[in-house]
This record gives structure tokens, sequence and C-alpha cells, in this order.
């Protein structure tokens, strides 16, 4: 007679540990679906500036090459061009920051869409 109030006691005690696992694992599905869609938001808003980005890159490329004939041309200080080259090789690693930015954020959204399936089996 007591072992089976021990057994419902245990069974029901059970019942309330599983639906509490359920809710818990609902709640981190539902995090992790909603830290996807923000990821994917920024994902989104990178890519759409990646034109811009490759437009930057040509044109630091452009203004690069033309510093380039400018000093071979003597038509410009060595110190001006050299701070000029400076301030161009520190705007090209910005727009490479941000290329990197989109694939990192590339990385985590696949990473993160993985998790969310292996968490809905």
């Amino acid at each position: 007679m007591f072992s089976g109030f021990r057994s419902l006691a245990r069974t029901t005690r059970l019942r309330h540990e599983l639906a509490a696992l359920q809710l818990r694992k609902q709640k981190v599905v539902e995090d992790i679906s909603t830290e996807i869609k923000q990821r994917q938001q920024l994902f989104q808003s990178l890519s759409q500036q990646e034109s811009t980005r490759r437009e930057q890159r040509r044109s630091i490329d452009q203004q690069l090459q033309d510093l380039t004939r400018l000093t071979q041309a003597q038509m410009i200080d060595g110190l001006a061009a050299w701070r000029k080259s400076i301030e161009l090789s520190q705007h090209q690693m910005e727009v490479d920051l941000r290329q990197v930015d989109l694939a990192t954020q590339s990385l985590l959204l696949w990473h993160m869409s993985e998790a969310e399936q292996c968490s809905q089996l």
C-alpha cells in the first residue's frame, strides 16, 4: 500500500518534471527562432549594402592608382601622398570589416538554423 503511494507520487513528480522540461524546450525554441529572425534581418541589411561596398572598393582602388600616378609624376608632396594613402587604406579596412561582418552573420545564421532544426526533433 505504501509503495503504491510512493509509485503514484513518483509518477506525478515525473509528469510535472516532463511538463516543465517541455515548457523550457518550447521557450528555447522560441528564443532561437526570434534570434534567427533578427539575424536574418541583419543579414538582409548587410547583403543589400554589398553593391555599395563593391563601389567603395572600386573608388578606393581608383584613388590609390591616381595617387600613385601623381606621386610618380611628382605632382604631389610625398608626405601628403602618404597621408592620403593611409586615409584610403583605413577606409578600405572599414569596407573590408563590413564584409567580414556579413560573412560572420551568414555563418551564425547557418549555425542557428541548424540548431533550430535539431531542437525541433
